[in-house]
């Protein structure tokens, strides 16, 4: 027996509170089920309905199978545990694991994406570069300035290609991830995230496909 004012509230026998005896069956649903008492007195887990003065659900666990515990709240530990879903015990400190790993997970495809970014900006602001210095001596240079810059225009081609590319795996495997996320002041560093104040890195500008306020599309390319 435990007192009501213990975390696990007191225990009580196992008539159902409207007096009709619950005959614990298992659902063939995943959702939870009560099919002998009213299920506005206790509180739905999304799976089960658990009832706090038993500390036990009203139903068999969906993985009894695997946790061994058919009925019990939190593997008998409900002030250490947690179960929100009515599944298993734990699995809001497995939910923070999935969080910290998709979030390395990211941490580490940024990392991956810098090679294909520096090729581009390597090649874009070299381009860049030339093609200045050619323009100071009139139409004359500026076509030679083209010339030697052109064959920059491959590596700038696929340097931007892939980052585009990563861009989409990252929208699509992680979410809020755009491939129009260039074309402002930034950090170069792929980990700033990660990082605090200074650490960050300096912000400059990032060339690259972006969209202005008015929605047209805009691509930084110099050839």
């Amino acid at each position: 027996m435990t007192s009501p004012g213990s975390p696990c509230g007191s225990l009580v026998s196992g008539q159902a509170r409207s007096g009709v005896p619950c005959r614990r069956r298992r659902s063939r649903s995943s959702r939870a089920t009560l099919p002998c008492v009213s299920r506005a007195k206790f509180p739905s887990l999304v799976h089960r309905y658990y009832d706090p003065a038993t500390e036990q659900f009203l139903s068999i666990d969906p993985l009894g199978d695997e946790t061994g515990t058919p009925y019990a709240f939190t593997g008998g530990d409900p002030v250490n545990m947690t179960d929100a879903s009515g599944l298993f015990p734990g699995e809001n400190l497995l939910n923070d694991v999935e969080r910290v790993a998709a979030k390395v997970a990211r941490g580490a495809v940024d990392v991956v994406a810098v090679v294909p970014y520096a090729v581009y900006t390597a090649s874009y602001y070299e381009a860049k570069g030339i093609n200045a210095v050619g323009s100071t001596f009139g139409p004359i240079g500026s076509g030679v300035a083209r010339v030697i810059s052109a064959p920059l225009a491959v590596p700038e081609a696929l340097g931007l290609g892939g980052d585009v590319a990563i861009d989409l795996f990252k929208g699509w495997v992680f979410g809020g991830e755009s491939i129009y996320d260039e074309g402002h002041a930034g950090y170069i560093n792929p980990l700033h995230s990660f990082l605090p104040g200074p650490l960050k890195g300096p912000e400059t500008y990032l060339p690259g496909l972006y969209k202005d306020r008015c929605g047209n599309t805009h691509v930084d390319f110099e050839w």
